[in-house]
Order: structure tokens, then sequence, then C-alpha cells
């Protein structure tokens, strides 16, 4: 007899950044300011409880072939899955200008969860 099909969907989750100064439409690549914050925004599919996230930067170091993602912060930030959000503020002892990022959001205890948003700039 045939197996119904399993529909359970993957546990995964989504990240987006909202800056300052952003609108509807959203460039190509974000450029965001020195010194101002942003919000780090996630949401997740297939994770039923509130689990705990790893929030970092990475410094996107362009070698080749492929880039190489550098951690920026010395201590990931800590949040719960459910919050949805949370401010970084980017300072000038941490990030340069005319240099790229990226900003990833893990699940704790499972670190094939991981979200990542675009890269984007200062």
């Amino acid at each position: 007899m045939p197996q119904d099909p399993d529909f359970k969907v993957s546990p995964s989750i989504s990240v987006k950044l909202v800056g300052p100064n952003d609108e509807d439409k959203v460039p190509a690549l974000q450029i965001f300011p020195l010194n101002s914050d942003i919000n780090i925004e996630w949401s997740s599919e297939g994770i039923n409880d509130d689990s705990t996230v790893f929030i970092q930067v990475h410094y996107i170091f362009p070698t080749i072939p492929k880039e190489t993602y550098v951690p920026l912060l010395k201590v990931p930030k800590i949040s719960k899955l459910n919050e949805n959000s949370i401010k970084l503020s980017l300072e000038s002892e941490l990030f340069e200008t005319e240099k790229f990022y990226l900003v990833t959001v893990t699940l704790e205890g499972d670190e094939d969860v991981v979200g990542s948003s675009d890269p984007f700039g200062i």
C-alpha cells in the first residue's frame, strides 16, 4: 500500500534587514549609514518551540574563488526565536565604510538551521 507523502516542513529561518531610511522598494544592495541602527528581523518555519537563536555579523572578505565570511562580533547576540527581531548598532568601532557584511541567525543546538541576510554595505 502506498505511503502518504510526508508534508513536514523542514526547519528554516529567513532573515531581513531594515535600516533607518528604508522605503517600500529594496535596492539590489542595501547600504546603511555608519553609526546608525538597523533592525534584524527573522521568521521561521517548521520550528515549534521558542528556541534560543544566535545572531552574528560576518565581514565578507573578498577571496577567490569564493568569498570568506569572518565573524565580526566577539560574542554573538542572543535572542529568542519568537522575538523575531533585534536592533544592531552599526558602530564605527566594529564597522568600516565601503566594506560588505552579512547577518546570520542560527538555531541553538542545530547549526544546520541558519538564516542569512542579503549582503549589505556601510
